[in-house]
């Protein structure tokens, strides 16, 4: 095409200049990408900071809401433990002065029906202070009935045989419940190390005891213990728990109001709507026909 007379002729672009130019935008272009790559990586690390910051918030503010409960729990069964100690305690200084009382009155019995009165009132309120699944509670009971039976007779040495048996007796008994008072102040959780475990223990070893008691009474045989092997003739056994019988009516987990029972043992109209007609209701009289 041949441009008219008078127009400009645009100049003519060498090669070198273009692929110069194109080097440049190329350039520039990448320039941009790196760019706009760093501003969202700047973004995803301000992200991620963020929100871990907002992690670790959350974790110091969960930590320091259950140190502050743990003190307060602590505090608060600490105070509850040292109430109950201390009525554990009173109620161990009333019975060892009720027993002294006790073998005061069947050293001086002479047989009247004031020194009597005195003698079973004693005896009375030493029964009613003691707890009737103690393991030596039967024992204790039977030296009581001896030594007021020999109380009123005129050998004073036999009286006083029965008397230092019924001391030796409760004697053992105060020790023991003293021991356990104190092992219940140190079974605090978190307090010390495993104490929940040693309480948990203890716990049921006093439940064996209860049970053995019990099985005692109603003449039924413990539970032998199963053997496991023999090491060099010493045979090696496993002793099992006393467990005493299960409750039907005790349910298994309790959460709450809700209660999960043991199969096979609903009651027949317990649950349902209270108008709905069961097997218990009586049937409407019928009409009279006059």
């Amino acid at each position: 095409m041949v441009p008219a007379q008078g127009q400009l002729q645009p100049p003519a672009v060498s090669d070198a200049a273009i692929r110069a130019a194109l080097v440049q935008q190329s350039g520039t272009l990448k320039a941009a990408e790196r760019t706009a790559k760093a501003t969202q990586e700047a973004a995803e690390t301000a992200a991620k900071n963020a929100w871990w910051a907002a992690i670790l918030a959350l974790t110091g503010a969960i930590f320091t809401a259950f140190v502050s409960w743990r003190n307060g729990w602590l505090q608060t069964r600490t105070t509850q433990q040292i109430k109950h100690a201390d009525f554990r305690q009173g109620w161990i200084d009333k019975l060892r002065e009720e027993i002294a009382r006790f073998t005061r009155l069947a050293t001086e019995n002479d047989g009247e029906s004031e020194a009597e009165g005195k003698l079973k009132e004693s005896m009375s309120i030493i029964i009613l202070r003691m707890d009737k699944d103690d393991p030596d509670y039967d024992q204790l009971i039977s030296l009581m009935d001896e030594v007021a039976d020999r109380s009123r007779q005129a050998d004073r040495s036999a009286n006083a045989a029965s008397i230092a048996d019924f001391l030796q007796l409760s004697q053992a008994i105060l020790k023991r419940e003293w021991e356990v008072t104190k092992r219940d102040m140190h079974a605090t959780p978190w307090g010390r190390p495993f104490s929940w475990i040693a309480a948990r223990a203890r716990r049921r070893r006093r439940e064996e005891e209860k049970e053995m008691v019990r099985r005692t009474r109603t003449k039924e045989s413990a539970t032998p213990p199963k053997r496991l092997f023999s090491f060099f003739g010493w045979p090696i056994v496993w002793r099992r728990r006393q467990r005493p019988p299960a409750d039907p009516k005790k349910p298994l987990i309790r959460i709450g109001r809700l209660q999960l029972m043991r199969a096979g043992k609903e009651e027949v109209g317990t649950t349902g709507d209270a108008d709905a007609p069961t097997s218990q209701q009586t049937p409407p009289a019928p009409a009279d026909p006059q």
